[in-house]
């Protein structure tokens, strides 16, 4: 499953907003350095997907807000 995700960095608090039914809004308190906030938006959709984090691949957007994430299940 392939999902669009829009990552707000540097958030006060983590959220996930759905959009529509592949499309997501994540908001995350890490700062897009190094990785961080990449890393970050995994785990936040590992705990929402109920999913290990390996199991969730960022396939394009690596340093853009518009990312596209592959779920395996």
């Amino acid at each position: 499953m392939f999902i669009k995700v829009k990552v707000v960095p540097n958030s006060r608090k983590k959220a996930i907003i759905k959009k529509t039914e592949d499309s997501f809004e994540l908001k995350i308190k890490e700062k897009p350095i190094m990785g961080r906030a990449n890393i970050a938006a995994t785990e936040v959709l590992a705990d929402y997907f109920k999913v290990l984090k390996s199991k969730i691949k960022l396939v394009r957007g690596h340093h853009k807000k518009n990312k596209v994430f592959e779920i395996k299940e």
